[in-house]
């Protein structure tokens, strides 16, 4: 029978005409924008293949036979075509049929015996691994948008009576309420939570003075809040006449945006608002187009500013209300600046007074850089952010990390590959001096090269600016440069300057990492921080190694010892490969 069925489906694709199949994409392409046309605009469309039967006029009235006689010969013709195409597409959708038909007779009791399987061995599990297969399909990770988590957490909680219940027993799952959700939804999500801390987002909505009602009687539960204003005064109004003086004792997190249209509109902000609550636990602030301003009573221990947006003039001001806040408020240890940078701008020129803090223990710097002509090397000195940063002295900062993210949709030579150093920007945004010797961590990430054709990224890491690092975590998609002044050439001031590592991460490095491996230890050695035998580390207490496409295990164990060495191999897949050959780095030895 199999054969008679495949000698059939022989026999019909034959006497389908060779364009059959592009006509039947183009007419269901058309058709999907038909029915995407009517879920916007509510239309009913007659489905009838519209665009083949207007390209040839098949309606009924012109091909009747009693008013045959009337049509002129250009429009029979046509007529004959349109039908031609249609026996076509008769043809060879029943092809597609017949062959359908048979792959599901196949499969689908396989499927359906194997899903029956799966399905018994889920409903077996013990709830506590249950609720984690669920997270991990609903993606509840950190940077996961948590309204699409829930929505998907729903979806599952419908199949039958134990996932719900597995699902309505964790209530920290349902604790987002948003103004971006139904008003029925956040209802449901409020009574799934139960007494978990609540993430409250009033963002845009002509619905505010509703969503609020719903959400305030539950403010002693809110731990994260993000509340967003625009230029509109109504949204302010009601925020104004709700909001003031709440009581918070759980909220930790906030998060205040104010999207402002005109650079010069002077926005009526929510300052007196906020400052009018009593948060005794708060421990973080965000801040978006609107300068902080000091809490009179503060546990504040970390501040991010953002700056998303092209730097303007009302962005150099909340720099200076940065700046005077981190002044004012001794609580704060951690400071978060992101920001985007556009290589084609012209900075606005800008200068900061110095400023000494010694209560900041950590900074961390956020950046996407974006461009559209072919990028220059270039120092971000001039920057408003890197003059603010630049402008502090921080004595006592122990932490710096940066993750520097390299964007173009541009393919400027195809011809040769165009080797982007990107040592000055990214330390553009140190503080002064140059060296600094507080510094204990230091995790450098950039990106870029992974969606960037005929680009090679490449970074110099001046390791002696850093005399008392210990534990580094360098990811670079790209070219780790060495150094010009090298430990090895007996420069006295440089050996007594090398760090002491203890811990050392290096990811995704696509060139020069064995190198620089080498050279550190070499310079520890140097130090005599390791033993002069082989240069194997004494005091290192892990050196990790991931993902690095010309690092070998065993080139590895040569300089450090085995029981210190966590290696993962690179996942070579050809997407990587075409992309290695891409940048010229596949036949690199």
């Amino acid at each position: 029978m199999a054969n008679n069925t495949d000698s059939a489906e022989e026999l019909q694709a034959e006497l389908v005409d060779g364009d059959s199949l592009d006509l039947l994409i183009d007419k269901l392409q058309a058709l999907q924008r038909f029915l995407n046309h009517d879920r916007v605009y509510g239309c009913q469309e007659q489905l009838a293949w519209p665009t083949l039967r207007t390209a040839y006029n098949l309606d009924d009235e012109d091909v009747q036979s009693s008013g045959i006689r009337k049509v002129d010969a250009a429009r029979f013709s046509k007529a004959i075509s349109g039908t031609y195409q249609l026996k076509n597409l008769e043809s060879l959708l029943g092809a597609l049929h017949t062959s359908t038909k048979v792959l599901l007779n196949k499969i689908e009791p396989n499927v359906q015996s194997a899903g029956e399987r799966l399905g018994q061995l889920l409903q077996d599990l013990p709830e506590e691994l249950l609720m984690r297969v669920l997270k991990m399909d609903c993606d509840f990770g950190p940077y996961a948008y948590r309204l699409s988590s829930m929505q998907r957490m729903m979806e599952l909680s419908s199949v039958n009576k134990h996932f719900r219940q597995v699902a309505l027993s964790s209530p920290d799952v349902w604790a987002t309420v948003s103004t971006h959700a139904p008003i029925p939804l956040s209802e449901l999500y409020l009574n799934w939570s139960k007494n978990a801390k609540l993430n409250v987002q009033i963002l845009r909505t002509i619905d505010l003075d509703v969503f609020l009602d719903k959400v305030l009687p539950f403010s002693s539960r809110w731990r994260e809040l993000w509340f967003e204003v625009a230029e509109k005064e109504d949204p302010k109004d009601t925020m104004k006449k709700s909001c003031r003086g709440l009581h918070l004792p759980n909220l930790e997190h906030l998060r205040y945006s104010v999207r402002s249209y005109r650079e010069n509109s002077a926005g009526d902000s929510l300052d007196d608002i906020y400052l009018s609550w009593i948060m005794p636990n708060l421990r973080s602030i965000s801040f978006e187009k609107i300068p902080p301003k000091v809490f009179p009573t503060s546990s504040i221990t970390t501040v991010h500013m953002r700056f998303l947006d092209k730097l303007g003039e009302k962005d150099v001001t909340s720099l200076h209300g940065l700046r005077a806040f981190l002044r004012d408020s001794p609580t704060i240890e951690n400071l978060e600046i992101s920001c985007r940078l556009f290589g084609e701008d012209t900075w606005i020129p800008s200068s900061f007074p110095s400023l000494h803090l010694d209560h900041i223990r950590s900074v961390e710097v956020r950046c996407d850089y974006l461009v559209w002509r072919f990028p220059e090397t270039r120092s971000f000195d001039e920057h408003p952010i890197c003059r603010f940063l630049q402008s502090l002295h921080l004595p006592n900062l122990e932490r710096f990390d940066i993750l520097f993210n390299f964007k173009t949709d541009r393919f400027f030579n195809e011809e040769n590959i165009n080797k982007i150093n990107l040592t000055a920007p990214v330390f553009s945004f140190f503080p002064t001096p140059r060296v600094h010797p507080s510094i204990k961590h230091l995790e450098l990430c950039i990106q870029g090269a992974s969606t960037t054709r005929f680009f090679q990224n490449s970074l110099t890491l001046p390791l002696r600016n850093f005399p008392n690092l210990r534990h580094l975590i360098l990811s670079i998609e790209g070219i780790l440069n060495r150094e010009q002044s090298d430990a090895t050439q007996g420069d006295a001031s440089c050996n007594e300057a090398f760090p002491n590592l203890e811990r050392l991460e290096l990811q995704k490095c696509w060139g020069g990492g064995l190198e620089f491996l080498r050279d550190i230890f070499e310079g520890m050695r140097s130090n005599n921080h390791a033993s002069a035998i082989g240069g194997k580390l004494e005091r290192m207490n892990a050196v990790w190694v991931k993902r690095c496409p010309f690092i070998r295990e065993e080139d590895l164990l040569g300089i450090i010892a085995k029981d210190k060495l966590v290696f993962e191999e690179a996942n070579m897949t050809d997407k990587l490969r075409a992309l290695l050959k891409t940048c010229g780095l596949l036949n690199c030895p």
